[in-house]
């Protein structure tokens, strides 16, 4: 019997968080994102509204997806937008394409005030590919493949020197507006890119939950650069389950590492959580990789101090800020990103900033 597709009700959220603990990733460790001890932490913090669809065999759930809704640009201003993600399916329901079913059932009752939306497809997952082919009709929207997405985990072991081409520090209450006007100016005309004010900014520093730290990077006087480091460990650490042989290999190479690079935080025992930071709402002017290394050294060498493992950071292809990560331990998960936008009366064109969007790992 095919599985039933509906809401998830907040009351649900224990079995969501049952589901996710039942579903660990592999990617050299096995692991799994914690969600404990409020599932709903995360997407409360993250969006501004959203939902989760679940897959029932009856009474029991198989699988979720969320749609999650917050605000960038969308080809004419700035609006509501959604990311369809947050999926799990259960292993014994696998095989199916449940997922994307999920995803493309969000797809089909897309929130009527967003004028585009994104998803991701994991590289190598054929079966999600085959399922989002561009000739796949769904009702209510359009999806077209839109860019490869490259999200870096950025060991805090041996730290690069910076190019010190500007010079960083955290960011004061009388940063605000100018930090506001420099994502306006560096992001806001990308796809999905933020366009806040100074109102916005401190609005979203309250919502963040877990630690926030924001850095400003200037040259001459001014301000050519920012980044916020969020920690969200209370919502959703990484707790690794398993180290395998290959990773068993891996964690003494690391502890040799830290005698050559002292300072670096030993790697939790299998149980233990990684430690890390991911980076949001990264605007530097003129894209200049340089400015982005010195920010990057800041917060790697502050938050190495408090005995972090880990930055995540991502990049659309073809980014030039990318390079900034040279000289880092890094390991990358690359995904194909397809951008939805309603269906109309025909097939509607690509929004503007749509070659050069801006993606969000704090929403993904």
């Amino acid at each position: 019997m095919a599985p039933s597709l509906r809401e998830v009700p907040r009351a649900l959220g224990p079995a969501l968080a049952a589901l996710n603990l039942a579903c660990p990733i592999e990617a050299g460790f096995t692991f799994v994102f914690d969600r404990a001890p409020d599932f709903f932490a995360w997407p409360d913090a993250a969006f501004d509204r959203y939902r989760y669809l679940g897959a029932f065999h009856g009474e029991r759930l198989v699988g979720y997806a969320l749609c999650g809704v917050t605000r960038g640009f969308t080809g004419a201003a700035a609006t509501p937008y959604f990311y369809a993600g947050d999926l799990r399916v259960h292993p014994a329901a696998r095989g199916a394409g449940l997922a994307m079913q999920l995803t493309l059932a969000h797809l089909d009752v897309l929130p009527e005030d967003c004028p585009a939306g994104f998803f991701l497809v994991k590289e190598g997952n054929r079966p999600a590919e085959e399922m989002v082919k561009p000739s796949r009709r769904v009702p209510r929207v359009v999806h077209r493949p839109l860019c490869r997405l490259e999200a870096q985990n950025a060991l805090l072991l041996r730290l690069p020197a910076p190019p010190g081409r500007a010079r960083v520090r955290p960011a004061a209450a009388a940063d605000l507006e100018p930090i506001a006007a420099l994502v306006r100016r560096a992001l806001g005309a990308r796809l999905f890119g933020p366009a806040p004010d100074a109102a916005a900014l401190a609005a979203a520093a309250e919502r963040g939950r877990g630690p926030v730290r924001t850095y400003v990077a200037e040259r001459g006087g001014r301000l050519v650069g920012t980044v916020t480091a969020w920690d969200q460990d209370d919502l959703r650490r990484t707790r690794v389950l398993r180290y395998p042989l290959g990773a068993h290999l891996l964690r003494g190479a690391y502890a040799l590492g830290r005698r050559v690079f002292p300072g670096a935080p030993a790697l939790p025992p299998a149980g233990g959580a990684l430690r890390a930071v991911t980076l949001t709402r990264l605007a530097v002017a003129d894209r200049d990789p340089a400015v982005l290394a010195d920010l990057l050294g800041a917060v790697a060498r502050d938050h190495r101090a408090r005995g972090y493992h880990l930055i995540h950071l991502g990049f659309a292809h073809g980014d030039p800020l990318a390079a900034a990560t040279r000289g880092y331990l890094t390991q990358r998960f690359c995904s194909r990103v397809w951008v939805a936008l309603p269906r109309g009366g025909g097939d509607p064109p690509l929004p503007a900033g749509a070659r050069d969007p801006y993606l969000d790992l704090a929403i993904i």
